[in-house]
């Protein structure tokens, strides 16, 4: 099989997204698994507030006629058999579609958030779950400036959803949602069902690395926004002072938080920030912890931080919604708790000080939930069937 994979990349540095993670592990599996592929797409971080790109780049989020022409041409030269687009925000843009369909190859569409229901990409609104604007217009995202806080920004993000929805809806050939909590989000979008399909992110057999010396630690790695229960991390960790045994709460990420997250622990006991980390580095961090937390208060479409941390065997402490109860079995390699409810985090902390052999039997369950549900030739075996799908069957 010959795939070209479009991925606008989120970050041109040493610490990557987890999209663009996701979406590496995937190409490097594809090749290892002996299929043809190649990539082509711009760095997000390749645009400066000065630059002339920038300036237009409200009109070209919606049609980018450059990212166009160089797909066509790409197309052309390279003669795959299917085309794989993951994220296209804001370089790329749905003219890719287009450039596909005109040169005959069928497309296959990764949703790795909401971004095609919802402008904001969260079904959030102040903190809130929305999904007011899933299968409608967007104008209440205008009204709420929903894409980063900003009624600017937002504009021509709603205006690409209502410009290309036909074309979102009716080229590609296939749909890939991460969960079945996620296609369950977005089924008022309108997406053909025939051509929906739930395949998980691919999550590579990694070797463990030794557990580092020094107290035991449970971990937050990822993102420091709201959306991600930053927030709601920081109050469950004062609920608990002075755990038996010296636990300690390690955070590892980036984000706009962080000037409130930094200030915040240098008042508590106990707390390491060390921000963003390279993939090994965070895979190690997270391989030493007792558990990893996941409190988001957005509902997670997969939830790569919970499904890497079970891969090392170690349990999770995640939100009980979206994907995480998909991936996580409560009490048996990981516990559920409420978002937004800093004190059942914190009884999971505490318990975590005080019941290390139980957390680590729900460790050694969580590495054998891992070999079971997350087999990662299994995963590329799924996804070269999708494609095989969309060959089969092109819109």
């Amino acid at each position: 099989m010959r795939v070209l994979v479009l991925h606008n990349r989120r970050r041109a540095t040493t610490t990557p997204s987890g999209e663009d993670r996701v979406v590496d592990v995937e190409v490097a599996a594809l090749r290892a698994a002996g299929h043809d592929v190649d990539t082509c797409g711009p760095h997000s971080g390749d645009l400066r507030p000065v630059s002339l790109r920038a300036a237009t780049l409200p009109a070209t989020v919606v049609w980018n006629p450059e990212s166009y022409l160089t797909v066509r041409r790409v197309l052309r030269r390279l003669g795959p058999d299917v085309v794989h687009v993951h994220n296209t925000f804001p370089l790329l843009t749905p003219s890719v579609l287009a450039a596909a369909g005109a040169e005959g190859v069928p497309v296959v569409v990764t949703l790795h958030n909401y971004g095609l229901g919802c402008p904001g990409g969260e079904l959030l609104r102040d903190g809130r779950y929305c999904n007011a604007c899933v299968g409608r217009s967007g104008l209440r995202a205008l009204r709420h400036a929903c894409f980063q806080h900003s009624r600017p920004k937002t504009v021509p993000v709603v205006a690409t959803q209502v410009v290309n929805r036909r074309a979102w809806s009716g080229r590609p050939s296939a749909y890939i949602f991460l969960s079945r909590a996620q296609r369950r989000e977005l089924a008022a979008a309108g997406f053909p069902r025939e051509r929906c399909f739930v395949k998980w992110n691919l999550v590579p057999d990694v070797p463990v690395p030794p557990a580092p010396d020094g107290p035991p630690y449970v971990a937050y790695l990822g993102r420091w926004v709201e959306a991600k229960g930053v927030d709601v991390l920081m109050r469950a960790w004062e609920q608990v002072p002075c755990l038996p045994g010296g636990l300690r709460l390690v955070i590892a990420g980036g984000g706009p938080l962080e000037p409130t997250l930094r200030a915040w622990a240098a008042t508590q006991r106990a707390v390491d920030v060390v921000g963003g980390l390279p993939p090994d580095q965070a895979r190690a961090l997270a391989a030493g912890a007792r558990a990893v937390v996941v409190p988001s208060t957005w509902r997670e479409p997969f939830g790569l931080v919970a499904v890497e941390a079970m891969a090392a065997g170690v349990p999770v402490i995640a939100s009980r919604h979206g994907a995480l109860p998909e991936l996580v079995n409560d009490g048996v390699d990981g516990v559920l708790c409420t978002p937004g409810r800093p004190g059942e985090l914190a009884a999971h902390l505490r318990s975590v000080a005080l019941d290390p052999d139980r957390w680590a039997a729900m460790g050694r369950a969580a590495r054998g939930t891992y070999l079971r549900a997350h087999d990662p030739a299994a995963n590329v075996e799924q996804l070269v069937g999708i494609y095989r799908y969309a060959v089969r069957h092109p819109a």
